[in-house]
This record gives C-alpha cells, sequence and structure tokens, in this order.
C-alpha cells in the first residue's frame, strides 16, 4: 500500500476557541462547505454574509478537533481548533499572506455549479490554476526562482501561469511586471525594438514570504511571435534589484493547450 507523500499534505492553521465568546471568520470568498471534526465545536454560517463563519464551543475542555473550510475561489482551509476558556475575536483570512509570512493553501477545486454561476473570467482562471503544469522552463536571479507551468488559450486569450520562489529569507514584493514583444538579438537601443503587451488580467499575491513560493496568472489577448523575435516577462522588487525575467519562443506558444 503507497502512503501519500508528505508534500502533499496542508499544514492546518491552528485555532483557540472558546464557550462564553464567538470566533468570526472572514474569508476572501464564499463559503462553500464547512466540515468539523467533533460535535464539540458549534460551526455556523452568518445569515446574510456568504464569507462569514462563526465557531464556539460547545463544551468546556474538548479534545483539539479539526475544521476544514471550502471557499468559492478553491480554496481549502485547513484548522486544529483546540479549547481557550477566554479565546473569541475575529479573524480577517485575506490578511493571511501579508500577517504571517505564507500564503492560504489551496488546491483549486472546482465546483458543479461554477460554470453556471461563476462569472466566466473567474470560471476560467480557476480552471487555468487547478490544471497540470506541463512545461519546465526556469530563470533564476537574486536567489529567485521563476518558472512557466502552462500556456492554455480561448478564443481570444492566452493564460500564462508562472510559480515565482523566493530562496531567500527576505519577503520578496512585486512592484510590476512587463510584457513585451523584442527583437531576439541583443541589439543596442533595446528599448526602440519592443512591442509592448499590457494584460487584460493579473491574478496573484504580490509578496512572495521567504523561503515560499506564488503563483502568477496573465491573461492577454491571442498573439504569435514574429520570426526573429522573443516574448518577454520581467519582474520588478519593490523598493530593490532583485528583478527576474523569462523569455517564451513561438515553440513554446505552440504547446499551449485549449482551457475547454
Amino acid at each position: 500500500m503507497l502512503e501519500l507523500p508528505s508534500s502533499t499534505a496542508l499544514t492546518p492553521y491552528s485555532l483557540s476557541v472558546g464557550y462564553n465568546k464567538t470566533t468570526v471568520l472572514i474569508f476572501p470568498a464564499p463559503i462553500k462547505d464547512a466540515d468539523r471534526g467533533r460535535q464539540d465545536i458549534i460551526v455556523s454560517r452568518q445569515a446574510g454574509v456568504g464569507n462569514v463563519l462563526k465557531v464556539k464551543a460547545a463544551r468546556k475542555d474538548f479534545e483539539p478537533s479539526s475544521l476544514h473550510v471550502f471557499t468559492a475561489d478553491g480554496k481549502v482551509y485547513s484548522f486544529e481548533i483546540t479549547f481557550g476558556a477566554g479565546s473569541g475575536g475575529t479573524f480577517d483570512l485575506s490578511r493571511l499572506a501579508a500577517s504571517t509570512g505564507r500564503a492560504a493553501q489551496h488546491m483549486p477545486l472546482i465546483f458543479p455549479e461554477m460554470e453556471d454561476g461563476m462569472p466566466d473570467t473567474q470560471l476560467r482562471l480557476c480552471k487555468v490554476e487547478a490544471g497540470q503544469p506541463f512545461f519546465r522552463k526556469t530563470a533564476r536571479n537574486h536567489q529567485l526562482r521563476l518558472r512557466l507551468l502552462s500556456i492554455h488559450f480561448d478564443q481570444d486569450r492566452l493564460y500564462f501561469r508562472y510559480r515565482i520562489w523566493n530562496k531567500s529569507s527576505l519577503p520578496y514584493f512585486i512592484d510590476f511586471t512587463r510584457m513585451y514583444i523584442s527583437d531576439g538579438r541583443q541589439v543596442k537601443r533595446a528599448t526602440a525594438q519592443q512591442q509592448e503587451l499590457v494584460p487584460d488580467i493579473t491574478a496573484g499575491s504580490k509578496m512572495v514570504p521567504g523561503h515560499s513560493s506564488a503563483e502568477l496568472v496573465f491573461v492577454v489577448k491571442r498573439f504569435t511571435i514574429p520570426k526573429g523575435k522573443k516574448f518577454q516577462l520581467e519582474i520588478y522588487e519593490k523598493d530593490g534589484g532583485r528583478n527576474i525575467q523569462m523569455e517564451v519562443r513561438n515553440r513554446h506558444l505552440y504547446k499551449a493547450r485549449p482551457l475547454f
């Protein structure tokens, strides 16, 4: 019998709840479902609000238990619940990455009703993020590693999915990105040879904690690259010089896969 690798396990967040006080969790997306490990925990949604969950102890001094919350943006939040006599409070989980140094753990879920009820763009982004990577093209600089994971397309647009690793202890804050087509050769006055591409959508975290990673998705109008040219992505650090870039050629675009 094969055991699941430890790398597939989600590390839960520790949450202490009380008997006389309610703990309120505010999620960045509507809650689809919540599963508690024991009946010693009372879990309820706030009436009329789709992204607020209330948690409370049903009895004092219960054994530690689990709580899993599934949200409409495809994320899974895992908690280890313990009893705390005076515990309670309100927590905004949209601040997880900035406050704890690690992003909300997730493996994008696509619920059956999403295709009918979700905004079309959000559905397409979820499909891109849920897809298996099929590229391994990598660039390295300043203890950063940037990898092209996939390129998808629909009738009008291309979806570039990247992952950036921060190998240093210092958090990496993204200031801005550039995408352009340029001459494939090294030439003087290169700016005169560049055709800027402005993404219709940019999705992903603007901060990569130390010794961690984050994904970025760029959605641009469909294009191919003229002969002798290359497509370039550049990522610039805010108030710093740790910049990184990666080029993509037509041979990569030709391997793009349809979203549907």
